[in-house]
């Protein structure tokens, strides 16, 4: 058997050849179908091992792309550090010489006020007037599954089987 085939027509074919099987009597030909239901089955073998590889081999890229990440990212806070840093150093410049403006041949810089905010050093001392009160509602999802479970109706609430998902030993 190919073993270019997709593993659902190697799942089909081996449900041809077993229904074949049944309604065969000649000894010959039982043998054959035998036979070619063993081969199925090494195809299939070798496909569920192919497709566990390319599992493995997507987990594995995932895994790199994860790192690479991190990495670029590392390379990120290190570019906005330096950023960071030259820009403190230019307006240091500035402000110890009192310069409002400094001008290049592409690029200029000027220092502006920063507006004024709030910083609450006590919120309790905060007039009421002032604080909002915003309300959560979070939903105990696994009370109202035990209640379900255990056969009491919840409003609004259902208990959804979840399906089945891939188990890869």
């Amino acid at each position: 058997m190919s073993s270019d085939l997709s593993l659902y027509k190697i799942e089909d074919h081996v449900q041809a050849l077993l229904n074949t099987l049944e309604m065969v009597d000649d000894p010959g030909q039982k043998a054959e179908i035998t036979e070619d239901i063993r081969r199925a089955l090494e195809a299939e073998v070798r496909k569920v091992d192919g497709v566990a590889a390319y599992l493995s081999q997507c987990a594995a890229s995932q895994a790199a792309c994860k790192a690479e990440i991190e990495r670029i990212r590392g390379i990120s806070d290190v570019w906005a550090g330096r950023e960071k840093r030259v820009r403190s150093y230019v307006q240091g410049v500035m402000e110890q010489f009192d310069l409002p403006k400094l001008e290049g041949a592409t690029a200029s810089f000027s220092l502006r006020a920063v507006p004024s905010s709030v910083v609450i050093v006590d919120e309790s001392a905060i007039p009421e007037i002032f604080k909002r009160t915003t309300v959560v509602v979070d939903i105990d999802k696994k009370g109202v599954a035990a209640a379900i479970k255990a056969g009491q109706d919840v409003p609004g609430a259902d208990l959804s089987m979840g399906g089945k998902t891939l188990v890869r030993k």
